[in-house]
């Protein structure tokens, strides 16, 4: 045979179909039975549905790009996982507020005054066991342990609680359970300190940017002398200014709730002083400047 002739054969032989191409694996390509695919419910991300319930955030932003809306109208398995959902957020919003409640229980003040002096704050000047009575009545050194200490009383459980869920709610509720705590301690018999301390601590956690007018008006305080109408000012112009900064509902609601709690704690045991011919005074005078009738601020509490 001439060289061409076999040249021009094999040329041909090579470019055949059947010589280059395998058959197709069909059995690759199919797809699977319908009846045997997983339920959409099983594809669905459950922390991306917690934090969308918690945050308030758009059921179907939780979920970009896909048709996985949480609705309550779907099928009876789509039910059962949006209240298997709702009954974890409050689990977990519960157990961030009581672990806020258990840390912010911890009396420190009379911790620090029986240690430092062997007396119990309670019985001396104001009988609150915050900083200020403890620097009036034990010294500067255990005042600002105190102080330090109840700082990171409310601030810890909320900044745990938010590291821990990544949850807006759950720095709210940690904050809030440790500054009820701090006001009214299970170890203390439900009574408490005023919770400033773990207030201000509590709310740096939840939103740092308003410490910015809190501290400000603090200091303006202590220069004029009024510390308690300082603390009050700068209470109110942090939930202002939050509301102001347009931030969650959620937070502004919880942020109030721990400015509520420090106000309730100044009229601990006013019906005595409601009893007097001066009830409007005694008010006035616990709600803005936190005195109490013949309490004095250094000794024995008479």
């Amino acid at each position: 045979m001439a060289p061409a002739e076999t040249l021009r054969r094999n040329t041909t032989a090579m470019a055949t179909p059947s010589a280059v191409w395998a058959a197709p694996r069909t059995h690759l390509l199919r797809r699977a039975d319908p009846a045997k695919r997983r339920p959409r419910t099983s594809q669905w991300p459950p922390l991306r549905a917690i934090r969308a319930k918690a945050t308030g955030q758009d059921n179907r932003s939780a979920f970009p790009g896909s048709s996985h809306a949480l609705t309550t109208a779907g099928r009876p398995d789509e039910q059962r996982v949006w209240l298997g959902l709702q009954l974890t957020v409050m689990v977990v919003l519960i157990g961030c507020f009581f672990l806020g409640y258990l840390v912010g229980s911890i009396p420190i003040g009379v911790i620090v005054s029986r240690a430092v002096r062997g007396v119990d704050i309670r019985r001396l000047g104001t009988g609150n066991m915050g900083a200020s009575n403890t620097w009036r009545n034990v010294g500067l050194l255990p005042a600002a342990v105190v102080g330090v200490g109840s700082f990171l009383q409310g601030f810890l459980p909320a900044w745990l609680s938010g590291l821990a869920t990544g949850q807006a709610g759950c720095v709210v509720a940690g904050g809030l359970g440790a500054v009820a705590g701090y006001g009214w301690s299970i170890l203390l018999r439900f009574r408490g300190g005023s919770a400033v301390g773990a207030a201000t601590g509590a709310l740096a956690a939840i939103w740092p940017p308003g410490l910015v007018p809190l501290l400000g008006l603090y200091a303006a305080g202590a220069v004029l002398r009024q510390p308690a109408p300082g603390v009050l000012a700068g209470l109110l112009a942090f939930v202002v200014y939050l509301k102001l900064m347009d931030q969650p509902l959620l937070m502004l609601l919880g942020c109030g709730a721990i400015v509520a709690v420090v106000i309730l704690k100044r009229f601990d045991g006013i019906r005595d002083d409601m009893r007097s011919d001066h009830a409007a005074a005694a008010f006035f005078e616990r709600l803005f400047f936190d005195r109490r009738p013949g309490r004095q601020l250094v000794g024995p509490v008479e």
